[in-house]
């Protein structure tokens, strides 16, 4: 299989992942870990409803220059020709994740990135946006939100530093090691509970 065929059926599951992952989460009802949903779903295409008021309250900030000093670079992220840093936040001397995307692929909001984007599957607004509502919720399981910063040239989206990286590397090195089925179930228990 060539690869641009294999990242075509990549991009493809992901995106029926992500509907499906939507579709599970109609109305309002409680997670075992006290997060209320909201019951404001809207019959749009994206099945965005869920995140409406966030995508439009997103404050994107001036990046401040020497504010965070660069640790190390953690990964490219070829598909968005972005990158992920391991930044200090000079402010309090903690570490932060901050991925690095350029402005012209992330676009102004999610509408923009829609409209240049259409088939693509990562939506780094609607991304953004579940981590706003999951802030203002006060789901306790999250990394710490830092904010959106802009300058000429990156968005970048700041968040509390997991040293043993996200749950998306997780699942991957997992993937290799166990096939789906119900030991893998088991290993992810303890975090989707």
């Amino acid at each position: 299989m060539s690869q641009v065929a294999l990242h075509a059926e990549t991009a493809e599951r992901e995106h029926m992942e992500q509907q499906e992952c939507v579709e599970a989460c109609p109305g309002s009802r409680s997670t075992s870990a006290g997060f209320s949903r909201s019951t404001s779903f809207s019959d749009d295409a994206d099945g965005l409803g869920l995140f409406e008021g966030n995508l439009a309250s997103v404050e994107v900030k001036p990046w401040e220059t020497g504010r965070f000093a660069m640790v190390a670079k953690v990964q490219d992220a070829p598909r968005n020709s972005g990158r992920v840093l391991r930044m200090r936040d000079e402010l309090d001397g903690s570490h932060v994740a901050v991925k690095e995307m350029p402005n012209g692929w992330v676009g102004e909001s999610h509408e923009a990135f829609t409209a240049m984007h259409p088939r693509e599957t990562e939506r780094p607004w609607v991304d953004i946006a579940c981590m706003a509502l999951l802030v203002r919720e006060n789901f306790p399981y999250a990394c710490g939100f830092r904010g959106v910063f802009r300058d000429a040239e990156f968005t970048r989206v700041v968040t509390a530093y997991a040293p043993d990286g996200d749950l998306y590397a997780w699942c991957a090195a997992s993937a290799e090691d166990v096939a789906p089925g119900p030991a893998r179930e088991h290993m992810a228990r303890p975090l989707l509970a």
